[in-house]
């Protein structure tokens, strides 16, 4: 509570002095003590009226939040079910970065920074939900970015035998059901099986013809295989051949790679370890000759422990034809860059 206040000076007569004050409004959604209440569909904001909230987010698995004195907008919103939730910031005009709390206002259970779009917006998806449970959105900005944005809320409901499944949707188990929900469900719907008697090897099968399940498999001692990816430097030049390479990567949305395609093909494989904090760029224009598809992976602190089979969600980002790059005799070969 904040008062305009004055020095006041009576001399020579007996006077009364009134002081009134009015406290400044809080806007809504600034806190979350005031969080707006968010319905599913459409939710309009606004950064660019909020002031930084205490305690903001860490990393965490979101590696480029870097949340900083961020001006930040909380949301709520009561799961009346139990489902997988999206929530969608793509729409928005700035670099947002999002966080997510359950049940209070400190409990973090899921983020996203770079995950849609040119202006590196926000987007979780599959995000499994609990009946009755209320959830925070804080939607700020990286390097406390700020701006006007649209959050789209989606949900889709769990299949009851699916609710609270543990087993892996890529192994027969004994159990019912498997822990990824929408493509529990997508399976459950299509063999009902699956969440009745036992999540067996038909199921596995279900799963990988239905939900786009990534198993990691390559044989080969070369680049051809993202386990055998070529060392380069950070900074400089290095030759690709793809010439009788196979593919053993995984397919990304199109609209995540400004392409018409969500494939892959006769992919070979590169990596370096970051010296420093920075932006890196790797791009094709003007040095390769042929319609190319470019796509970075993060493998963490400590690649030797790296997964694999976890390649898809350790995509940073990926790029087909987003530049306009021309080689030296004017054509266009459709190179990429990201």
């Amino acid at each position: 509570m904040k008062y305009l206040t004055s020095t006041t000076r009576l001399c020579c007569s007996l006077a009364t002095l009134a002081l009134t004050g009015t406290a400044f409004s809080q806007v809504a959604g600034d806190e979350c003590s005031n969080a707006l209440a968010a319905a599913i569909g459409d939710n309009a904001f606004d950064t660019t009226t909020m002031t930084p909230s205490a305690n903001p987010p860490a990393d965490g698995s979101c590696t480029f939040l870097d949340w900083g004195a961020s001006q930040d907008v909380w949301f709520s919103w009561t799961a009346s079910g139990t489902g997988t939730l999206a929530i969608n910031l793509c729409a928005s005009a700035y670099d947002t970065s999002m966080v997510v709390y359950e049940n209070d206002c400190t409990t973090q259970v899921a983020c996203n920074d770079d995950s849609c779009g040119a202006l590196y917006e926000s987007i979780l998806t599959d995000f499994e939900v609990s009946a009755s449970s209320t959830y925070f959105i804080r939607i700020g900005g990286w390097n406390a970015a700020s701006g006007a944005g649209n959050m789209n809320l989606f949900i889709e409901p769990i299949d009851s035998g699916c609710a609270g499944a543990t087993g892996s949707c890529g192994e027969p188990h004994g159990g019912l059901g498997c822990d990824d929900g929408t493509c529990c469900s997508a399976v459950c719907a299509f063999n009902p099986l699956c969440c009745i008697i036992a999540w067996d090897a038909q199921c596995v099968q279900d799963a990988v013809a239905n939900c786009g399940l990534f198993f990691y498999n390559c044989t080969g001692t070369t680049n051809d295989c993202a386990t055998y990816a070529t060392v380069v430097s950070g900074d400089g030049s290095v030759n690709v051949n793809t010439l009788a390479a196979t593919l053993d990567g995984p397919g990304h949305l199109g609209a995540l790679c400004a392409s018409g395609s969500d494939n892959f093909f006769n992919d070979v494989w590169f990596k370096f370890s970051a010296t420093a904090n920075g932006f890196a760029t790797v791009s094709s224009c003007g040095t390769i000759s042929y319609d190319n598809k470019l796509a970075a992976y993060d493998m963490g602190v400590n690649p030797a422990a790296f997964d694999f089979n976890t390649l898809p969600d350790a995509l940073i980002g990926c790029n087909d034809d987003g530049v306009d790059c021309l080689l030296s005799d004017g054509t266009t070969p459709y190179a990429s860059e990201l």
